[in-house]
């Protein structure tokens, strides 16, 4: 058995952070956040993803222009648009790139799957209605369709 110290002749560790820690100054947390680009989840998905995001729907894929009242959709929707904000700001070249293979493909496959929080929902205002089908029909225009929600749902950030 070796008895050897493997850290004989290393020096000790100093644990004491340098200074007087009341001299620091507390860091502005306004300055560590980015400069959003979108001021809500909302208005990311009304002029970002609809205008981007292009799929047949119906064939497999639903959406509901009311997702706003779907709180699965909402989590998903907003951690999409946290991605997106994020990696837009590192200023990184690739940065779309990595943000559509590894937070838009993956999400809203999960989104509009024909089992996901859209199941039995219609792409444009017969939701209202309550008129269901178990899938939905192509949208028009190519564009996924919104309705705009009440005044007061929507948490605008600066």
């Amino acid at each position: 058995m070796n008895e050897h110290d493997p850290y004989e002749g290393v020096p000790p560790i100093d644990v004491e952070p340098p200074g007087d820690l009341e001299d620091v100054a507390p860091a502005d947390p306004s300055k560590d956040e980015p400069k959003l680009y979108y001021s809500s989840v909302y208005t990311f998905v009304e002029e970002f993803l609809t205008q981007i995001y292009d799929r047949s729907l119906g064939t497999g894929l639903t959406w509901c222009s009311e997702w706003w009242k779907h709180t699965e959709a909402v989590f998903y929707l907003t951690a999409l648009w946290h991605s997106w904000e994020g990696l837009r700001a590192s200023g990184e070249l690739t940065a779309m790139a990595t943000w559509s293979v590894q937070y838009l493909y993956p999400i809203m496959d999960r989104v509009l799957a024909e089992n996901g929080p859209f199941k039995g929902c219609q792409p444009d205002e017969r939701h209202r209605k309550g008129e269901h089908k178990d899938e939905s029909a192509p949208h028009p225009g190519r564009v996924l369709p919104t309705t705009t929600p009440p005044p007061g749902l929507v948490d605008e950030r600066p």
